[in-house]
């Protein structure tokens, strides 16, 4: 169904921007190479409240998200916790298939791409850790080694849990609504009155007479649907 269709699934990366530009871009090569289409926020490097919020209809319509942690917690949010990790929270809170990709070896990163602040970095540790105890984990060492586990992990996933995916709308078929039958309640002709046990007779309302030939339907007039039986009849027997 998903080739016949040309389904492509929407994958929305997560992770620090500036020290991991290069690795970001590997991943979202190797996405797109896979038919898939790629989100992020390559558009908003710096994000505040207002910006999380449009970050969070975009998780909403992803079909997968992928984490990539290396050597920086990042920004810090008002409740004191990085904006990374509170997209990693919103993904996971809405049921989406999480893949994360963590750096093997963060004491190997060079310093100007990694949080030299103690708190900053046990916070990074204890999002490490937390995210390692709760997922399905990768380990990485560069760019080129991430991209080729995000492509065994992604189509893993695509073919373990399907999602919902995008379909061009031009490539749904729809049915003509010309051509579609019309299945109307089902009342045997045969239940109706034949005329002739009305032939003769005059409408009270509207004076037409009954004729032989019409389907008398619940004792009302076939022509203004007045009740046959309901009222003194202008043409009697």
């Amino acid at each position: 169904m998903q080739n016949m269709l040309n389904k492509r699934y929407q994958v929305f990366v997560s992770s620090t921007y500036a020290d991991l530009k290069n690795e970001r871009q590997k991943v979202i090569q190797t996405i797109m190479e896979m038919d898939c289409i790629p989100a992020g926020m390559e558009l908003f490097p710096a994000v505040d409240l207002e910006q999380f919020e449009f970050i969070k209809r975009i998780i909403d319509d992803c079909d997968y998200y992928i984490i990539i942690i290396g050597g920086r917690y990042g920004s810090l949010s008002k409740e004191g916790i990085s904006y990374t990790e509170k997209e990693y929270d919103y993904a996971i809170g809405i049921g989406l298939q999480v893949l994360a990709f963590i750096h093997k070896n963060p004491g190997s990163i060079s310093v100007s791409k990694s949080d030299i602040d103690p708190a900053v970095r046990a916070k990074l540790d204890d999002f490490r850790e937390r995210v390692s105890a709760t997922r399905l984990v990768k380990f990485w060492e560069n760019p080129e080694d991430l991209s080729g586990l995000v492509a065994v992990s992604l189509s893993k996933t695509i073919k373990l849990h399907p999602a919902i995916g995008w379909v061009r709308a031009n490539k749904v078929a729809t049915p003509d609504p010309v051509s579609v039958p019309v299945q109307l309640p089902h009342r045997p002709i045969a239940s109706y009155p034949r005329g002739s046990n009305y032939a003769g007779r005059a409408c009270g309302n509207c004076g037409r007479r009954v004729k032989d030939s019409d389907h008398i339907i619940d004792s009302k007039c076939p022509r203004c649907k007045y009740d046959l039986d309901g009222d003194v009849l202008k043409g009697g027997f």
